[in-house]
Parts: C-alpha cells; structure tokens; sequence
C-alpha cells in the first residue's frame, strides 16, 4: 500500500509543479514578468531569456511552457488514476482475503 501511497504523493507534487509552471507563463503572457521561482519541482524551470530578446519570444517561450506544463499535467493525473485503482484492488484483495477466514 506505501507504493501507492508514494505514486500518488509523487503525482500530486508534478501537478502543484505544473501549476506553478502554468503560472509562470501565464504572467508572462500577460506581461508581468513571470520570473521562475526557486525550487520548482519536478519541472524544471524555463531558461532565462538573453538580454535583448523581443516580446514575442518570451511570449512564444511561455506557449511552449504551457503545451509542457499540460503534457506533464496529463501524465501525472495517469499516475493519480492508475494509483487509485491499484488501491482499489488491495482493498478488494484484502476483503476477499478476510472473508477467506471466517
């Protein structure tokens, strides 16, 4: 059961991830910068850009950042699912299990 437990811890922290990439390109998007934060977890963060890039590189970067961040996303949420029913099979294998005993 700890697999399960771990595979599901492990896929909501990708999903918090790609939400804080999401964000980040959304600010971008919407002109406000979007410096990656510290410690963004299992995405890494985009590159800084040069200096002197236009607009709409950092803008075109922030795309590309969001079709990633919704790839990693989808990924993760498998993960969330396959984890839940792999707990759902050990609780039904453990009912059959205890009703085994009696």
């Amino acid at each position: 059961m700890s697999l399960v437990v771990s595979a599901t811890a492990s896929a909501v922290q990708g999903i918090q991830a790609c939400m804080r990439r999401l964000d980040r390109a959304a600010s971008v998007i919407a002109g406000g910068g979007g410096a990656p934060a510290a410690g963004a977890g299992s995405i890494s963060a985009p590159a800084t850009a040069p200096a002197g890039t236009s607009p709409e590189s950092d803008i075109a970067g922030a795309m590309v950042d969001v079709l990633t961040a919704q790839r990693a996303f989808s990924a993760q949420l498998r993960v969330l699912r396959a984890a839940g029913r792999m707990a759902d099979e050990a609780v039904r294998l453990g009912e059959r299990a205890g009703g085994d005993r009696t």
